[in-house]
């Protein structure tokens, strides 16, 4: 007889079907991890039929494709964050948190490879027009057309934070999700059975929640292609500057392909503290997986800021209008500003949810799947828990890879050299 799973085993389980996936049983993802063996120490050759037909079961396909970041933060480590978050010059700590619960967000991490060919693009080189004939001396910029015709590759790992999509409808409006995003720390994501067996064995801290994946993988790697459109766009931009020497650049003709395109889905921990200020609520994320990484919003100290904003006031109103006054003008300008200042610390928590309920309303919402196009997610064959990335970073921050990789990099751009030289031969 198996055992019954563990209080987080269960947890988990019951966040399956939010995923897209639909089990019937109340332990029955448990039992496939444990007869289907997701992590291969259990695997027995005895039973591969019966395996088979196990790994058919939707339940058993998620948790073969999924990946779970363990807490490495305990909740007094976590508090400790939350009021280092809360602390500084201008800011006032809240006065403790309503509510506080653990949870595991699921991001999409994608590894691609990015093939870039930079056509053409306008550069600026601004400069001084001199007067004449009455004219006044005008700074102007003139544009000129390269035809640079840029090729190279590009790995983007799994790793890089441009590649990470966060999944969940909760808080997906707040902006300040986007610092949960667990990076680098993806090497350190265990299997979801390895995950299981941890949790139940008592190793693991156990979330109260876990955010089920709402956005499909279709939609995050059209994001990520955005993303990377953006990056290189910004990398061309800066080196077309440097080659061609113009201070402006505009109107960049390139073409962004991705392929060798696998999307990983991984839960970070979280710890989430809820404060209420005059009913408002306020949310401060804490990441359950490195230490010094909070993100959410301040509560601004009302005496503080309106100190500094009395002094900006009184500054810019006698620089400003000189002669406006004198001391009186000076006076009436530091306690205009200083007003402001303390009213906009005051209802500070209630312009912050006004800015995010505009934000969710502004933001497109996320498609309802059904059942069938959730569960077909997990089918798709680009959808892995293990990306078989080449390449990672290097001790710099650049885009490194073993030495077969870098081998086969240098061999295509060699024959990609050669039929760039046979083809202006040919066009002469």
């Amino acid at each position: 007889m198996l055992p019954s799973p563990g209080p987080t085993g269960a947890l988990l389980h019951h966040a399956l079907p939010a995923l897209g996936v639909f089990l019937r049983g109340n332990a029955g993802l448990c039992d496939v991890l444990r007869r289907t063996g997701t992590s291969r120490r259990h695997v027995s050759s005895s039973s591969d039929k019966s395996q088979d037909k196990s790994q058919q079961r939707p339940g058993a396909l998620a948790a073969s494709k999924s990946r779970v970041l363990p807490f490495s933060l305990t909740a007094q480590e976590a508090e400790n964050e939350y009021e280092a978050h809360h602390s500084g010059l201008l800011t006032a700590q809240p006065g403790g948190w309503d509510r506080l619960k653990t949870m595991l967000l699921p991001f999409w991490c994608v590894s691609t490879e990015a093939q870039v060919h930079v056509q053409s693009a306008q550069i600026g080189h601004t400069r001084l027009r001199p007067a004449s004939r009455g004219r006044p001396a005008e700074w102007v910029t003139d544009w000129y057309t390269v035809a640079p015709d840029w090729r190279y590759e590009r790995r983007w790992s799994a790793e890089s934070l441009e590649t990470q999509v966060y999944a969940g409808a909760k808080y997906r409006h707040d902006p300040a999700i986007d610092k949960m995003k667990p990076g680098e720390y993806v090497r350190q994501a265990l299997p979801y059975g390895d995950y299981i067996s941890r949790a139940d064995s008592g190793r693991a801290v156990e979330p109260d929640r876990v955010v089920p994946f709402q956005m499909s993988p279709l939609a995050a790697t059209e994001a990520v292609r955005n993303t990377i459109r953006a990056a290189e766009q910004r990398t061309a931009e800066e080196q077309l500057r440097k080659m061609f020497g113009g201070d402006r650049v505009q109107l960049v003709v390139m073409d962004v392909q991705l392929s060798r395109l696998a999307a990983t889905p991984v839960f970070a921990p979280a710890f989430v503290f809820k404060t209420r200020i005059r009913g408002t609520a306020m949310r401060t994320y804490v990441a359950g997986y490195k230490p010094g990484l909070s993100s959410g919003p301040l509560l601004p100290n009302p005496s503080r800021v309106a100190s500094l904003a009395a002094g900006a006031g009184m500054l810019a109103s006698g620089a400003l209008v000189p002669f406006s006054g004198g001391p009186l003008g000076w006076t009436l300008g530091a306690v205009v500003w200083g007003a402001i200042g303390y009213a906009a610390a005051i209802f500070w928590p209630e312009l912050h949810a006004g800015f995010l309920g505009l934000r969710a309303r502004l933001q497109r919402p996320l498609p309802s799947a059904s059942a069938e196009e959730q569960e077909a997610w997990w089918r798709y064959e680009w959808v892995r828990q293990d990306p078989d990335e080449a390449f990672g970073y290097d001790s710099e921050g650049r885009y490194s890879g073993t030495y077969r990789s870098r081998k086969e990099y240098g061999r295509r751009q060699q024959q990609q050299q050669r039929q760039d030289r046979q083809a202006r031969k040919s066009a002469a």
